[in-house]
């Protein structure tokens, strides 16, 4: 009774393990390829042969190749070489003794066909087998946080291929036109006809879909800061900072160091004389991001530093 108490209790803390395992290895993962079993009829060595069939971009984004030798009730091969296109890829040494392992082949797969070539030795009945996986794609940011019908903004994201023409994005289901696209980013131009208000934005390649970021879509024009004349000034100073979109009338401007208004002594409609307001003296007052907000519009940011404070006058830089 005992030993059927502990046996019940092992195989309930292996379905636990392999539960959480499995909970944890597929939160990002995509399995994007499958292989057949090859399996060993004889003691001679096995030569197998396949095809990875891989859509487009999919040879761009990291890859990871699991291999399973074997398992508890299957015998394992005893060597074996996966080759792809004469170049080997993986063998036993990969798995380090186990039955099982995890191999980044990200970069070693080149073509569009892909010819497998598997020599393996092992007692009749030995299995092996593998796929192909890479992480999915995912979205974190928009910049500028929100945009006109017709401008350009960029996501920013992890596992996005470094090619333009196999991506697509929508704004609540409509396609906008990217621009560009490199390692972690992509340029995309705002629809036309897109809905004013919040958008949830998605990004496609082949068969796989991005989670959605949201931005506002707004038909006001929106603010963009273009630089600043000093990199840092203490509070009282006074700086200037140039840029599109700005409002001649300045009470429908407001600029904000990091969440801090501040008070607009000067503007034009590509300019704005701000004095920097009264800050507390620490690490925190280093690349704060200066914003400009016009009739509700919110610009990019600008990073600025608040430097001391010398007897009420603004400091001097670069001079002896």
């Amino acid at each position: 009774m005992r030993h059927h108490l502990a046996s019940l209790l092992a195989s309930f803390l292996l379905l636990l393990w392999a539960f959480a395992f499995c909970a944890a290895s597929d939160a990002r993962d995509l399995v994007i390829y499958h292989s057949h079993d090859y399996i060993s009829h004889n003691y001679e060595i096995q030569h197998f042969i396949d095809t990875i069939n891989l859509e487009a971009g999919q040879l761009e984004v990291p890859l990871s190749m699991t291999i399973c030798n074997g398992s508890l009730d299957v015998p394992s091969f005893k060597w074996f070489r996966i080759m792809v296109n004469g170049e080997i890829i993986a063998t036993e040494q990969d798995l380090h003794g186990k039955e099982e392992g995890l191999k980044d082949i990200s970069g070693l797969l080149r073509g569009s066909d892909l010819q497998v070539q598997i020599e393996a030795a092992g007692v009749p009945g030995a299995n092996l087998w593998w796929t192909l996986s890479t992480q999915q794609m995912e979205l974190t940011q928009v910049e500028p946080s929100q945009a006109m019908p017709g401008q350009q903004v960029k996501l920013l994201g992890g596992n996005i291929p470094a090619s333009a023409n196999l991506l697509s994005v929508t704004f609540n289901g409509k396609p906008a036109r990217v621009i560009s696209a490199s390692v972690g980013s992509v340029v995309v131009e705002v629809p036309s006809d897109a809905s004013l208000g919040q958008n949830e934005i998605v990004l496609r390649t082949g068969k796989q879909t991005s989670n959605a970021v949201t931005m506002p879509v707004v038909s006001k024009p929106v603010p963009d800061i273009l630089g600043i004349d000093v990199w840092m000034a203490p509070p009282g100073g006074t700086i200037n900072i140039s840029g599109r979109n700005f409002s001649s009338d300045a009470s429908q401007n407001k600029v904000y160091f990091g969440k801090i208004p501040a008070q607009i002594s000067a503007c034009s409609s590509n300019a704005l004389s701000v004095i920097v307001p009264t800050w507390s003296w620490g690490p925190r007052q280093l690349n704060i991001p200066i914003t400009v907000e016009v009739n509700g519009a919110r610009s990019n940011s600008y990073p600025f530093d608040i430097g001391p404070m010398y007897h009420g006058a603004t400091p001097s830089f670069g001079h002896d």
